[in-house]
């Protein structure tokens, strides 16, 4: 049986400060529109000249022309052992650091741009958080997941894991871009009650009720890898989640639990004193496979698109509805992609790897048009496997992508114009991380991308500039 419930009012009343948009979705079987509008919103205050939230290697910007490796030297996944942890100080804020765009006004909604990004080199990692402190009780949310970004408040926001050796919590997490620092927005439930089967119902896959209820309003999503399935909603102001792969400890009190085939969004900004389900709505069930998959939010049309191992589809959060009326990419299903939007306000999206870990192929699907191509570029081509990180720079108008493949670190540069890879940044950078999925997106404000990777049993993260200009 499927489950649908109404968005509740909470989400209405945002509507009319934020932009009007939706978002899409790629499953092996469907996608979706809206209107784009936009009112004004209170900015955030400047960031603070504090030092305190900045960790060893912080601040210090690796180039590819950088010899050696830097003391983190490797922040690669849980597979690739554990990197030698730095001791050094925390490191100041740049003196007389400008941002990239403090000329520039900030969009209606956006956050303020942090200055002390200003001085980051063209084609450069920087280290801005080493992991120390608070996120090591969530080292294993990067497990096979992904990361959304909140272009109005200016932050990471987490939730993932699966893995009931690493983290096994349904707890969110955000990476603020105006301190730095790591705070813990939605607070998860203790392991013992994530194991218990008396808080799990079979009409309500993925979800794990407070004790004693019955109530959905009061249930969170259970812990799961989220692969590329994150997206930050901008039209309802609220973070979305939808399948994944559970851990398998949860399998005999539910077993759909496993692989959920559900929605959910949270609001960051609930008050933790009222919200039942701590900021979590349930928003609706489907029934295409969603494990491995991935997805992106187009401001276009205000719809989440999502390719699935079941197909290609698209969320209209505004209806609480999925389409599947769109064109089919015309293969089998998805599985460790990565997908980002791009063009005239994300009119465009672009799909990278789509049959782990055989495919490295790039394919562009035209939101207007409804049309799918697999593209054939040139240049240094993505080698084929999985979990790449893409994201669309909109200031200099090309993909960025970056994994580990071959036994080495990959930083792509892909040019539309000329349908083109470029190699750049090599490994000396030192993030050297593979299973990136969402983890890795672009900020306009500040015209870096972020990643979060795991790093000695916590959560880092880098930011990567391309160019200052174009």
């Amino acid at each position: 049986m499927i489950h649908t419930r109404a968005i509740p009012t909470k989400m209405s009343l945002k509507w009319s400060q934020r932009c009007i948009s939706c978002v899409y979705v790629w499953t092996p079987y469907w996608l979706t529109s809206c209107v784009v509008g936009c009112g004004s919103t209170t900015q955030p205050p400047p960031p603070s000249s504090s030092a305190s939230a900045l960790h060893t290697n912080v601040g210090s910007s690796l180039t590819a022309t950088s010899t050696g490796s830097p003391s983190a030297s490797d922040t690669g996944s849980q597979s690739s052992g554990d990197p030698t942890p730095s001791t050094n100080g925390p490191t100041s804020w740049p003196e007389g650091a400008t941002s990239s765009s403090e000329d520039e006004t900030a969009a209606s909604g956006e956050h303020e741009a942090n200055p002390s990004l200003g001085d980051l080199p063209d084609d450069a990692w920087r280290l801005l958080h080493d992991g120390s402190g608070e996120i090591e009780r969530a080292y294993g949310i990067t497990d096979y997941s992904g990361m959304a970004l909140d272009h109005e408040a200016g932050r990471l926001l987490l939730f993932g894991g699966g893995h009931a050796a690493a983290y096994m919590g349904n707890g969110v997490w955000a990476f603020s871009l105006e301190d730095f620092r790591w705070h813990e927005i939605g607070v998860s439930d203790s392991p013992d009650h994530l194991l218990e089967c008396a808080n799990y119902q079979e009409s309500y896959p993925g979800a794990v009720f407070k004790a004693g209820s019955t109530s959905i309003d009061e249930a969170k999503p259970t812990s799961r890898h989220t692969y590329d399935t994150v997206e930050w909603l901008t039209n309802v102001g609220q973070f979305a989640q939808f399948g994944g792969f559970g851990h398998d400890e949860i399998s005999g009190c539910s077993p759909t639990a496993f692989s959920p085939l559900d929605m959910w969004l949270f609001d960051p900004d609930h008050d933790h004193d009222t919200s039942a389900g701590n900021g979590w709505t349930y928003a609706t069930a489907h029934t295409f496979g969603e494990a491995g998959a991935c997805a992106t939010y187009s401001d276009a049309k205000g719809r989440l698109y999502a390719w699935t191992p079941g197909g290609f589809f698209a969320y209209d959060p505004i209806t609480n509805n999925w389409d599947s009326s769109l064109q089919q990419p015309g293969i089998a299903g998805s599985t460790h992609c990565a997908m980002t939007a791009s063009g005239g306000e994300g009119d465009t999206l672009y799909v990278l790897g789509h049959d782990y870990p055989s495919s490295g192929a790039l394919w562009r699907y035209e939101i207007g048009a409804d049309r799918w191509t697999q593209l054939d570029p040139s240049g240094d081509t993505p080698p084929a496997t999985g979990g790449w990180g893409l994201a669309y720079d909109g200031r200099n108008d090309v993909l960025l992508a970056v994994n580990r493949a071959d036994a080495s670190c990959w930083t792509l540069i892909y040019h539309p114009e000329d349908n083109r890879f470029e190699r750049v940044a090599l490994e000396e950078t030192g993030f050297c991380g593979d299973n990136i999925f969402g983890r890795f997106k672009y900020d306009r404000v500040n015209n870096v991308a972020f990643l979060a990777q795991y790093v000695q049993y916590s959560v880092a993260i880098w930011a990567y500039r391309y160019k200052s200009t174009p």
